[in-house]
């Protein structure tokens, strides 16, 4: 956790790929990666808003996610659904699930 912020950075590689099918599977998706300070990358909406930070397969397999301390922070404290997926089925398999638990879902910590 204890990576740089993200703004300024480039985005991870894998944005524009997982930012593209959502769309295609009919999400809007806003894009909030040039920000920082722990804000995720992603706000996908379809029938509520979830937060969506998007990290790489490597990052996603490491602690925490690979969360930023500031990212780690966000998802502890901010209210609402939040998930961290490194693929477009990822994400739309987590936001189904937000159905089932609601819009407290976080999955930043149970995994």
């Amino acid at each position: 956790m204890s990576r740089p912020p993200a703004h300024g950075r480039r985005p991870d590689t894998n944005q524009k790929l997982i930012t593209d099918e959502l769309r295609q599977m009919g999400y809007a998706v806003v894009d909030y990666s040039q920000v920082g300070n722990g804000i995720p990358d992603k706000l996908v909406k379809k029938y509520g808003g979830v937060w969506m930070e998007i990290k790489t397969e490597k990052e996603y397999n490491s602690e925490n996610h690979g969360l930023t301390d500031a990212e780690y922070k966000f998802f502890s404290t901010a209210p609402g659904a939040k998930i961290i997926a490194c693929s477009a089925e990822m994400a739309r398999t987590k936001i189904e699930t937000i159905g089932m638990y609601g819009d407290e879902y976080d999955d930043s910590i149970r995994e």
